[in-house]
Order: C-alpha cells, then structure tokens, then sequence
C-alpha cells in the first residue's frame, strides 16, 4: 500500500555513505541528508535521502542546507520488498523564511 505525504522538516546534518549486502553482492551508496520530519500525529521521526535524489527534485540546490533549514517534503511511503519503510519525495521545497548561503 502507498501513501502520500506532506510534511514539514528540519534537514539535520548528513549521513555519510557507505555499503550493504543485497544477495551477496556489496551494493555502495553516497553520502545522504537526514531529516527530523514532523508527522502528521505529532511524532517526529528521521528521514534519510540520498543527495543524488533529493537533486532530482528539489527546487534549490541541496548542497547549500545548512544544520536548522527547514523544507517540505512532498511523495509517496509504502512497504519494501522486505517488509521494511520506504519514503520516496517527488518534491522538496524550502520552508518560508529560509535562506540558503549564497554561492562562493
């Protein structure tokens, strides 16, 4: 079953990259952007992207986030092939008010 989601985040830092065994084979993976997401009951969860993604559909440049920027994330959640989580954002957008550090 998928379901949409709409959610206000805070971008926390990021996640380095790293490996894991699918089928016996190291599948490698890139450096990520952990979230603090605000769900919609009140809980509050993390969230991690590959920055790879997150360019794909983000409106702003993703390498600029600083530590306390706020976004809205905008896609689908449903449950893996291994009965684990998945999230997938079709949109990234910055909260108002937030500014990005501007390009050296």
């Amino acid at each position: 079953m998928k379901v949409p989601f709409n959610v206000s985040a805070e971008y926390r830092g990021t996640k380095p990259g790293g490996e894991f065994k699918r089928d016996g084979v190291a599948v490698e993976y890139g450096p990520q952007a952990r979230f603090e997401v605000d769900l919609p009951d009140g809980d509050v969860d993390t969230w991690s992207f590959a920055f790879a993604r997150l360019d794909n559909v983000a409106s702003f440049d993703t390498s600029k986030l600083k530590k306390g920027d706020r976004v809205h994330l905008v896609g689908i959640a449903g449950e893996s092939r291994d009965n684990g989580m998945y999230v997938m954002p079709h949109s990234v957008t910055l909260a108002e008010g937030v500014k990005l550090a501007a390009a050296n």
